[in-house]
């Protein structure tokens, strides 16, 4: 995956030459996808710099879900910041009470949604594993 993506960005910096590093030629629509790529890039890339990974907060979640909303705004997956204020119950049950998979998909689905750290994201799958004990089981 790395090499396809490599060659690939590669390929776009052959903008202005007719053909990438594999001798197929390089069209508008390429270098149009290029220059979203390279400005989504930007805006994650300034978002990290601004918020180092120790210290995301609401605000970093906030910002990281309008970025998603700009550069993909027909995608069907983006919620809204989550609210830290909520959290009920799951973060004091001991992760032993849960079924370990559950617990590692939601953790990592909760912090891909809402952008938070793994600790606040681990609060939130808790409490939806325990409205129901497979919440998580086809959302991967």
């Amino acid at each position: 995956m790395t090499k396809f993506s490599e060659n690939y960005i590669e390929d776009f910096e052959k903008q202005g030459q007719t053909t990438n590093s594999q001798g197929n030629p390089v069209s508008s629509k390429h270098i149009k996808e290029k220059e979203k790529i390279t400005t989504y890039l930007n805006d994650m890339k300034q978002l990290l710099d601004k918020y180092p990974e120790n210290n995301r907060s609401e605000d970093f979640a906030k910002e990281y879900n309008e970025i998603l909303v700009k550069h993909f705004p027909t995608k069907k997956w983006q919620q809204p910041p989550a609210n830290t204020d909520s959290y009920g119950q799951g973060g004091s049950v001991p992760d032993a009470q849960f079924d370990p998979e559950q617990l590692a998909e939601g953790t990592k689905i909760e912090m891909q949604e809402h952008g938070l750290d793994m600790e606040t994201a681990k609060k939130i799958c808790k409490d939806h594993l325990l409205e129901s004990p497979d919440y998580y089981k086809n959302q991967s």
